[in-house]
């Protein structure tokens, strides 16, 4: 895997960066005209929210970004690495970051990623195999807690064709990561194969990968934290809909969090941006809320859910920000740690340097 080569060349090309938000701009405005959105409405239902379930909002996106950290560490822990968990934060936050910014760039945010990981010594296979591990793990816990939401779901509205329609969708795209990396790691047929058309590095780092042993029980171990971030998410959705001061059924507030978990699936672009605001839009409406409270809620969620994090990966990605720090005494420092610890050293490129 030749990081440097990607690095250098992704900056550059902002077309299709540029043409995505064009068209996010354009497919929003028809959305909006077509749909008869009331936005003065929506905008004052934003200026009103209650404050103290905006603070809830946020107080769960603080929770999720400690309890990916936490996943990341056990993970990482079974390849043989111990990271502090400021440096964590600040890695996961810039692999959002770049796998956001960079149409289709979840490859690249694993980079990102792994490059980091170099930095404290873990080798450059590794760090891309714990980053993909990260990732299946999320997903196992994510259906852990989709699949029960939607069988309670289907339980307190009747199985609707978008209902298993969304669960269709969920389970082949939760499936696919541990499915491919299974046949990658431990299949030699596949192997064989790929030593047809790809280069001498790719295969070395399969071995690596098989070195390490890992399996479903491993990734099973530390589901209860992706299954947290989920539970988090729930809670960030229900304090959206709450702070419009709209109060419905716990089944709208239920299919709204299942339309914001498949919107990334249905548009992998800018992390379903545009997608996901229609989908939770859509959701609580039909579950009873007036239309401007349910676009207020569906902004207010994204903003918690999606804008912070990206803001933050931003400046942890564009600020010079310590990566070698002490180790905070609690998780809840290392939150607070993450964007306000300055560093001598200049920022790095995008994805950075090769990796050994």
């Amino acid at each position: 895997m030749r990081f440097a080569r990607v690095g250098r060349s992704i900056p550059r090309g902002r077309s299709g960066q540029l043409l995505w938000l064009a068209l996010l701009v354009a497919a929003g405005t028809w959305f909006v005209w077509s749909a008869g959105v009331p936005v003065g409405e929506s905008a004052r239902a934003i200026r009103t929210a209650t404050p103290g379930w905006l603070a809830l909002a946020v107080a769960a996106q603080l929770a999720i970004q400690c309890l990916i950290a936490l996943n990341h560490r056990a993970v990482l822990g079974r390849l043989g690495g111990r990271f502090p968990y400021v440096f964590l934060i600040q890695a996961h936050l810039r692999r959002f970051f770049v796998s956001t910014v960079i149409p289709c760039g979840g490859t690249l945010g694993h980079a990102s990623f792994a490059r980091d990981l170099n930095r404290h010594g873990m080798s450059g296979p590794t760090g891309v195999y714990g980053s993909v591990l990260g990732k299946i793990a999320e997903d196992i816990g994510s259906a852990f807690f989709l699949f029960p939401a939607i069988v309670a779901l289907a339980l307190w509205d009747g199985l609707t064709l978008p209902i298993a329609g969304a669960a269709a969708a969920l389970v082949a795209g939760l499936a696919s990561g541990p499915f491919l990396l299974a046949l990658a790691v431990r299949s030699g047929r596949i192997e064989r194969w790929i030593a047809r058309f790809a280069p001498d590095r790719l295969l070395a780092a399969l071995d690596e990968a098989r070195g390490h042993q890992i399996g479903p029980r491993d990734l099973l171990r530390v589901a209860p934290y992706p299954f947290g971030v989920n539970l988090c998410g729930l809670a960030m959705m229900t304090a959206a809909v709450y702070a419009t001061g709209e109060r419905p059924g716990p089944g709208a507030i239920l299919a709204a969090r299942i339309a914001a978990s498949a919107g990334p699936m249905v548009m992998p672009l800018f992390q379903g941006a545009g997608v996901v605001e229609v989908g939770v839009a859509g959701a609580l409406h039909a579950g009873g809320m007036p239309l401007p409270a349910a676009v207020a809620a569906a902004l207010i969620f994204r903003t918690a859910q999606f804008w912070l994090p990206l803001t933050a990966g931003a400046i942890t990605h564009l600020l010079p920000l310590q990566t070698r720090a002490a180790e905070p005494s609690t998780i809840g420092a290392a939150v607070a740690t993450a964007l306000t610890t300055p560093s001598a050293s200049a920022p790095p490129p995008l994805l950075g340097p090769s990796l050994p």
